[in-house]
């Protein structure tokens, strides 16, 4: 993980208020821009985050997976939500970072955990878990706007034993932020989170900077 301007003053606000900062999750089809002022009214959270949208249809709006309604903010909504894309290409990725900082978002955040059969068969969201050569590519496509890029994924696609590979490999890409699903895909949410496992997933995080500063 590295440190982002961005995410560096999130996390002061919430350090200096001696609490961990807070977000409310994208959920599809729930945390649009009128979901989203209704909780901001209620009890803002730190972060806000759009629905999850497909990196190919920002710039084709002829593609498969509408946008429409995704990518709306109202005037009033503050803090502006973080984008979440999907898809599994590093070029998609790019020509849809650029367009969503043209449209003034400040962050994006990358679906590497979605169980959805159809995202599946297009080789993105939890898809991405068996291949680390094409999430590195998005990882990187999506950075060439130069916004904070952070990930959210899941423990693993088939076994909850994946993230032993899996989070010390999303780590070394440097994401600023890292949210882990403490299920596999193959889980869905039918099974109890593995809230045992959050402990190693800190260790993960405290090995990871270790070797980065000593190396």
């Amino acid at each position: 993980m590295t440190q982002s301007p961005y995410w560096q003053r999130i996390a002061a606000k919430a350090q200096a208020a001696q609490r961990p900062f807070f977000s409310l999750a994208p959920m599809e089809a729930v945390t649009g821009s009128v979901f989203r002022r209704v909780v901001m009214r209620a009890a803002a959270p730190d972060v806000f985050y759009t629905e999850f949208t497909n990196a190919l249809s920002i710039t084709h709006p002829k593609a498969k997976f509408t946008t429409r309604g995704r990518l709306y903010v109202d005037e009033a909504e503050s803090p502006r939500p973080i984008v979440q894309l999907w898809g599994n290409s590093g070029e998609d990725f790019t020509k849809a970072a650029h367009e969503v900082k043209n449209q003034g978002y400040q962050a994006i955040d990358l679906n590497m955990g979605c169980p959805d059969m159809a995202v599946i068969k297009n080789h993105s969201g939890s898809d991405l878990i068996r291949h680390f050569d094409r999430a590195k590519e998005v990882i990187e496509g999506a950075r060439q706007a130069e916004l904070p890029v952070s990930v959210k994924t899941r423990l693993g696609f088939d076994d909850v034993h994946e993230y032993e590979t899996w989070i010390p490999f999303l780590l070394q890409q440097q994401v600023p932020v890292l949210t882990v699903h403490v299920r596999t895909k193959m889980e869905m949410s039918k099974v109890p989170a593995h809230y045992e496992l959050i402990d190693n997933l800190v260790q993960c995080v405290i090995l990871w900077h270790q070797r980065r500063y000593t190396n």
